[in-house]
């Protein structure tokens, strides 16, 4: 069996509060000797307490095709509750040990946040990559290129501009990282997303059939180009209006994503949820490397 390592992201529908018990979530810290994280904006838009997270240790790995139990809490609820509705989306993304630095997965050797330049990716301090990154810089170029939805409900929000960096909760958009923040907050994405679902957990199994559909692990998504690179336009009408391209992007080729009953957690509550005062938990059978090369 092969050893693999991978990255995983949790995605909770409350956009908030939600920590990563196993694998260890890092909350955007890294290395940092201090009870604080030194920058909320390294990797991804948490939205959590700057207290909370794993710092940078050795590398976890796991046997291909084996079990491993992710383990989180969410403080703001979650499962079977009349007080809310809530929706948990387990995600993960993996490179190549040896994949150039403009796909590599890495943690980096600096809090500071990567630069939004296609050179952050190369750079380099003391022969290591200097930068933290999740998603390539492509990723991010796409992102605030393209128009953003204009049917998403933001409320009394005055957005600061119209491509997909602008949302609801990030009406300036701020950066972290290469995160498209309308990807983040919205699943499923309707544009190509580097991500692979691993399951949705819900209040009713009636969400099921849309979610399962419509994850870009079975469903190919399509996009406005001009010359093969992403254009403003974010619907086909708009994109033959101007002329340009409406290009597919074929899926990711694997199984559709599990969706299942999300475990009980009670509100207001940043602590153990499940049955017996254990951790909320999905068990993940572990892909193999004939679902994706980079495993």
């Amino acid at each position: 069996m092969k050893f693999i390592a991978a990255l995983f992201a949790f995605l909770a529908m409350v956009n908030a509060d939600c920590y990563m018990m196993n694998p260890r979530g890092s909350n955007d810290r890294l290395n940092e000797a201090n009870t604080d994280r030194n920058n909320a904006n390294r990797m991804f838009d948490s939205q959590n307490n700057a207290k909370g997270g794993f710092c940078y240790g050795p590398a976890m790995g796991y046997y291909e095709g084996s079990l491993l139990t992710i383990e989180w809490t969410a403080q703001h609820g979650c499962g079977i509750n009349a007080k809310l509705v809530c929706n948990i989306v387990l995600q993960y993304m993996c490179s190549n040990s040896d994949a150039a630095p403009v796909d590599l997965l890495r943690d980096g050797s600096t809090t500071n946040t990567i630069t939004n330049n296609a050179q952050g990716a190369t750079a380099e301090t003391n022969g290591q990559l200097t930068y933290g990154m999740h998603e390539p810089y492509s990723f991010y170029q796409a992102c605030s290129t393209r128009q953003r939805n204009k049917g998403l409900w933001i409320n009394d929000r005055n957005l600061g501009g119209n491509t997909a960096q602008f949302t609801r909760q990030n009406n300036n958009a701020n950066r972290f990282a290469y995160e498209c923040p309308e990807e983040r907050d919205y699943f499923p994405y309707w544009a190509p997303v580097p991500w692979v679902d691993i399951a949705v957990l819900v209040p009713t199994l009636d969400y099921c059939p849309f979610y399962q559909a419509e994850s870009f692990n079975v469903k190919s998504k399509f996009i406005c180009t001009t010359g093969g690179v992403q254009a403003a336009p974010n619907n086909q009408a708009d994109c033959a209006q101007a002329g340009l391209d409406w290009t597919e992007v074929p899926a990711h080729g694997v199984p559709a994503p599990d969706c299942v009953i999300a475990p009980l957690s009670r509100d207001n509550h940043l602590g153990n949820g499940g049955a017996g005062g254990h951790n909320n938990f999905y068990n993940w059978t572990l892909p193999f490397a004939k679902d994706l090369p980079c495993i």
